[in-house]
């Protein structure tokens, strides 16, 4: 059975656009035949697969190296080393704002710095 892009768009979510993002940076082929594009259940599986792919952060050239490449594992478990940095990141930020509600100012390392400057030119 095909499936036309309309359908595509309706039930899976991905628009026209992003059929044509995909073709453009030749994750998909592209529509040579001049009439509407159709994808058969193979075609859909791996428009889902690109989906699922950029959701979870990668881009668009990640992802044409996963699919031709199969090596989804490595790419994922660099993706995670990522995402454990961004985390890191985040909850540096979250302890920073916390003080900052607490205390109502923002931490200020200028006082530790005239406090050892002092000390050092007594």
């Amino acid at each position: 059975m095909k499936y036309k892009v309309k359908w595509i768009e309706e039930h899976m979510g991905i628009t026209r656009n992003m059929i044509r993002r995909y073709e453009k940076k030749g994750v998909i082929s592209k529509n040579e035949e001049g009439k509407d594009r159709e994808f058969d259940e193979e075609g859909l599986r791996q428009l889902w697969d690109i989906r699922m792919l950029v959701s979870l952060g990668f881009s668009l050239d990640e992802v044409k190296e996963i699919l031709s490449e199969g090596n989804l594992k490595e790419l994922s478990q660099r993706k995670l080393g990522e995402l454990d940095k961004k985390c890191e990141d985040l909850q540096s930020k979250k302890d920073l704002l916390n003080i900052v509600q607490i205390t109502g100012k923002l931490p200020c390392c200028l006082e530790d710095v005239i406090d050892e400057f002092g000390k050092k030119s007594e």
